[in-house]
């Protein structure tokens, strides 16, 4: 009996196990379907990849577009742009005058001596219409350097003179003396409301010079002044030089064996 009830002991063992056996692999099929979550995991994994390629930096790359219809140039001023002639490289260019010549035609220089164009400088401080006129000094620097634009700024000690109609018969000496190379009338930039009309006679008899108003293409009247109350600043040097530069660029309709020929929108034909 003692080995019958050992033997079934064993039996009972035995079913023990099984039994234990088998609810392990039963119990194998809750933990994988358990591990279904860890299934989701892996997509979820993979999505993360593609909350990265949709992120704030998307939208950043994409915002200058709107912002450059607003900094390129109106179409408008599109075939300016392409109707500017380059300036004609190795050309000369003689500038004469008075102390605005001076104040205007270092910065105007620098501009087209980097242009490749050759540029000289002549000018008087203190010197007027008359000086130009009626001296030799214009008539000998036109035939020691031959240029191909002359460029005047001449008038500013002459404005307190009781009768600037006086003065057509020296700007008219002036413009034949340069004769029909190209040339371009730079005004002065009037430091005060009252003048005498000077500019105005000059604009009338400077034909066939192109007559270029500062005082209208510039607001002169806000124009940095020196110590003395007339002369342009540095600054305002250099934005006049590149206003008249423009201008000359802008104007410029060469002909033949007159590289700087001019265009004048301000004169009728």
């Amino acid at each position: 009996m003692l080995f019958i009830a050992r033997a079934s002991g064993f039996k009972k063992a035995a079913f023990f196990l099984a039994l234990a056996a088998g609810s392990g692999c039963s119990g194998a099929s809750p933990h994988g379907g358990s591990a279904a979550p860890s299934s989701p995991a892996g997509p979820a994994e993979r999505a993360a990849p593609e909350s990265t390629e949709a992120p704030p930096p998307a939208p950043a790359t994409m915002a200058p577009a709107p912002e450059t219809p607003e900094t390129s140039p109106p179409p408008a001023e599109g075939p300016k742009a392409e109707q500017a002639l380059p300036p004609p490289v190795g050309t000369k260019v003689l500038h004469v005058g008075d102390s605005f010549a001076g104040a205007l035609g270092i910065p105007l220089g620098k501009l087209l001596e980097e242009a490749g164009v050759k540029s000289i400088l002549k000018h008087k401080d203190s010197s007027y219409l008359t000086t130009w006129a009626w001296e030799p000094d214009l008539e000998q620097e036109i035939w020691r350097y031959n240029p191909d634009l002359v460029v005047v700024t001449l008038g500013a000690n002459e404005l307190g003179i009781a009768d600037p109609g006086q003065r057509e018969k020296t700007v008219k000496k002036i413009v034949s003396t340069i004769g029909q190379r190209p040339c371009l009338w730079v005004a002065i930039p009037l430091w005060s409301e009252r003048h005498n009309g000077l500019l105005e006679v000059i604009e009338k008899s400077a034909a066939p010079c192109v007559f270029y108003d500062t005082n209208r293409e510039m607001d002169t009247a806000h124009m940095a002044r020196i110590h003395d109350g007339i002369h342009p600043t540095n600054d305002a040097r250099r934005q006049w030089a590149e206003a008249v530069f423009g201008y000359l660029m802008a104007h410029r309709q060469p002909r033949a064996g007159a590289p700087w020929w001019l265009a004048d929108d301000r004169r009728g034909p």
